[in-house]
């Protein structure tokens, strides 16, 4: 049973292949008859990189780059003991500004997990035997 499924998957995958294909080169024929100096459909800059009609899913990163939270990060675990302000300095002197607020919001995020603050100063937390792993927050 699951093998004729398989096998009617995999015609019906064919099938919507190759009407993609037909459909594509019935466009650019469209195309070359409006406009005559148009390249035919079988040249290099009309192939479709994913002629499956959609088929295989995207991967797409989610919401912004993590560039300042690692910028952040990456500065407590270069020079521990910084002030916010001064990692706020330390950063633009490197030639990667971020603003106060934006490193605020990633101090508190990093808060408890990946540094942490003693007497006004952050520090990297270092992972030890009876340390309890922080969930991450899920939006």
């Amino acid at each position: 049973m699951s093998n004729s499924r398989e096998q009617i998957d995999r015609l019906l995958k064919q099938i919507e292949q190759e009407a993609y294909a037909r459909g594509w080169a019935a466009a650019i024929a469209a195309l070359q008859a409006k406009a005559p100096g148009l390249p035919n459909a079988e040249s290099p800059q009309f192939k479709s990189e994913h002629p499956s009609n959609g088929s295989e899913p995207v991967q797409r990163g989610r919401g912004r780059p993590a560039t300042s939270i690692g910028r952040v990060r990456t500065a407590i675990f270069e020079k521990p003991g910084m002030r916010g302000v001064e990692i706020v300095t330390y950063l633009k002197e490197k030639g990667t500004p971020v603003h106060e607020r934006t490193l605020r919001s990633c101090l508190r995020r990093l808060k408890g997990r990946d540094a942490d603050m003693r007497r006004k100063r952050w520090y990297p937390r270092l992972p030890t035997e009876h340390s309890v792993e922080v969930p991450a927050r899920s939006s």
